[in-house]
């Protein structure tokens, strides 16, 4: 009798433990405006690039290696191709230097996609190459004003 009653509660709390697992996976991936506006960044030894995603629709996308600096604004929209959300960037250009950084995808004043991709604890990346798991994370930084806006370098992270 206490076997089967164990087993119908360990039935019961790894039945209730993929439900949560289920929430977190499926339940919270707000793909809206406001939850993917921020600021996404990936980088490799001195080279940085990160992308600002506005609420307003403007996206301003940085890229600096050691001393070089490089910037380029255009829209972002929100699409679905494949059955996946993807984040759309209008005139994306890729500099010299950033195409190593991206896996060898750039583009030159096209549209770029980047799928979005929301981990088990609901934290947002933007994936520019399936293959290699490689994307630009989102960073950890409050408020996103006017004020914290950076036209001429790179943000750095806060410390959680």
């Amino acid at each position: 009798m206490k076997y089967v009653r164990r087993c119908i509660v360990t039935t019961s709390v790894a039945a209730l433990i993929a439900l949560i697992s289920l929430h977190f996976v499926f339940g919270n991936q707000n793909n809206s405006i406001n939850a993917l506006a921020g600021i996404y960044q990936t980088a490799a030894s001195s080279r940085i690039s990160q992308i600002r995603l506005n609420q307003d629709g403007t996206y301003t996308h940085e890229f600096s290696e050691g001393e070089f600096a490089h910037a380029n604004t255009g829209m972002w929209t929100i699409e679905t191709a494949q059955e996946d959300n993807h984040v759309v960037l209008s005139s994306f250009v890729s500099f010299p230097g950033e195409e190593a950084l991206l896996g060898g995808l750039g583009t030159n004043g096209g549209y770029y996609l980047l799928r979005i991709n929301h981990d088990i604890l609901g934290e947002i990346s933007l994936v520019y190459n399936v293959d290699l798991g490689l994307s630009y994370r989102k960073l950890h930084i409050f408020p996103i004003t006017p004020q914290s806006q950076s036209p001429t370098g790179i943000v750095l992270p806060m410390s959680r």
